[in-house]
């Protein structure tokens, strides 16, 4: 085939009245794509303000918890470990000691 032949030849073929209309088409394609996403963006929602104290007031609440229950925790752990809730006979026991009880304790271990 020569060149001359192709070019005689066009196997596309446009409808008729195509370039005509086409400005009117995509003007009416590119509305409605724009109405398309116009539906779908939402206005974003805005917490109330009475809401957000809500929230902040609870969460305050809640480390303030925390922190008290820690705190207790942390005191009751102390008092159990104070001299004054040792026995008597177990402070004296251990203040009676001698020389070779203490010799005999440091051999030992």
């Amino acid at each position: 085939m020569s060149m001359r032949a192709t070019n005689k030849h066009n196997p596309w073929i446009t409808p008729e009245g195509y370039f005509e209309s086409f400005p009117e088409r995509m003007m009416e394609r590119i509305r409605q794509e724009e109405s398309k996403s116009q539906r779908a963006t939402k206005a974003p929602k805005v917490m109330p303000l009475w809401k957000r104290w809500a929230v902040a007031a609870s969460a305050v609440g809640v480390v303030a918890a925390v922190s008290v229950g820690l705190l207790n925790t942390q005191d009751a752990m102390l008092a159990e470990n104070e001299p004054e809730n040792f026995y008597d006979d177990e402070i004296v026991e251990y203040a009676m000691l001698n020389n070779v009880d203490i010799e005999y304790y440091l051999t030992q271990y």
